[in-house]
């Protein structure tokens, strides 16, 4: 059976970004981690970060890693 991933979508400077991520092993402290796959609009290329925030922060780790290029 193939593993299905539901697209999110979160607009950054009126360009729309699709991204998916999978639930990670918690970290030594216990905190979530997170990895997401972001696909570039402009050209064939995935990235792939993982971030430690709550399920409900994705979005706006997404938004500031494509708008500023830095992890959350």
């Amino acid at each position: 059976m193939k593993k299905q991933h539901s697209l999110n979508t979160v607009v950054v400077d009126h360009i729309a970004i699709q991204y998916f991520y999978t639930k990670e092993k918690r970290d030594v402290n216990g905190n979530s981690r997170f990895r997401v796959y972001i696909m570039d609009p402009d050209a064939p290329v995935i990235y792939e970060r993982i971030f430690k925030c709550y399920e409900s922060q994705i979005p706006e780790c997404v938004a500031v890693f494509v708008d500023w290029g830095v992890n959350c």
